[in-house]
């Protein structure tokens, strides 16, 4: 069993080259010593077993990070569009559903250089937290899949968007 769009995402991504890939926070990847791998993005870090060995993605993206812009997407068919568009970065744009309310919110994030830092990231069974310090408004993403029932809490403050989807509509600080 598994959740559509998490499914959905794994089976369209192309290859383990994708930036897509990268996303999903995969560092290391076990396969058989004859694989085929983009050997500019994967390095062996340990070829100790006869039939196996593991492989360094060096271009994974951090569990949690500050994305610099917004794209906003009318729909979920829109944003699945936005993020298989030629040259998305994940990196650096979040692409948020029904991100009108968000983009006007936030004007400050479209185009914007903001960041700052990720000091401490924890989890544990339903449970993951992130203690953050932004050096002005930002929007910070979670390489995390999204799960129905999920919340955000800020600062002890639950955000939820009527959609049942999590989004913290603040600014980090």
């Amino acid at each position: 069993m598994a959740l559509a769009d998490a499914a959905r995402y794994w089976e369209n991504l192309g290859s383990r080259s994708s930036r897509l890939y990268d996303l999903l926070n995969i560092r290391y990847v076990i396969a058989k010593k004859d694989v085929t791998l983009d050997w500019d993005k994967f390095a062996l870090a340990f070829d100790g077993d006869p039939q196996l060995n593991v492989y360094e993605n060096r271009r994974t993206l951090p569990r949690a990070f500050f994305a610099s812009r917004i794209q906003p997407a009318a729909s979920h068919e829109d944003a699945w569009n936005a993020i298989h568009a030629p040259g998305f970065d994940p990196a650096t744009i979040a692409v948020v559903e029904d991100g009108s309310t968000l983009t006007t919110t936030f004007t400050w994030a479209l185009n914007a250089d903001h960041g700052g830092q990720i000091t401490e990231i924890a989890s544990s069974p339903n449970r993951l937290t992130l203690k953050v310090n932004a050096d002005g408004p930002a929007l910070l993403v979670v390489s995390q899949v999204w799960y129905p029932g999920w919340q955000a809490v800020v600062d002890g403050e639950r955000k939820a968007r009527p959609s049942g989807r999590t989004i913290c509509s603040r600014a980090c600080r």
